[in-house]
């Protein structure tokens, strides 16, 4: 890590491959994510005064961890597992729920969004490369447990997603 006025870089451990993901739900609060070489989800936090270490969250995942937080101490995780559908991991607070599916058919890493309490967006590139959304509303899932919208186009790679303010999504491929 480094921070303004840091003199060096602090070396926090772990095998991690491909890109790191990271979110905060509070002041002086970091969550870090990543891919260990046991294809499982790897974990660090920054609780504003020192590092926690590496804590598996186990899972069989291919490609990047996408992470969101739309609460204070709430984390939500997506990741595209070994048989290309899409998993779900939350913090709930006090425990993390496990790895279960969302479905979904996933090329590449899917990335989420919030632009609000309670709200989540998820993006994918399906095997016909066009880009997939689902939603949660606070209860469920939308379109449903399982179902994903085709929102169309030709997505070449991964998808990013930000929202700017409640109710905006912006993607781009």
């Amino acid at each position: 890590t480094w921070y303004p006025g840091a003199t060096e870089s602090e070396h926090l451990g772990g095998t991690i491959y491909g890109d790191l993901a990271a979110v905060s739900w509070s002041a002086h609060r970091i969550d870090l994510f990543g891919l260990g070489l046991d294809n499982a989800c790897w974990h660090q936090w920054w609780n504003g005064k020192k590092w926690g270490g590496w804590q598996s969250l186990g899972g069989r995942i291919i490609g990047d961890i996408s992470a969101v937080s739309w609460a204070t101490n709430k984390l939500d995780l997506f990741a595209r597992g070994m048989d290309n559908t899409v998993y779900h991991n939350a913090w709930k607070g006090n425990e993390w729920s496990g790895w279960y599916s969302i479905g979904g058919t996933a090329v590449g890493s899917p990335k989420v969004v919030s632009w609000g309490p309670q709200r989540l967006d998820v993006f994918i590139r399906g095997p016909d490369n066009a880009v997939y959304h689902k939603g949660w509303y606070g209860s469920h899932w939308h379109p449903s447990p399982f179902g994903w919208y085709n929102l169309g186009g030709v997505a070449l790679d991964d998808i990013q997603a930000v929202s700017s303010r409640p109710r905006r999504l912006d993607i781009f491929t």
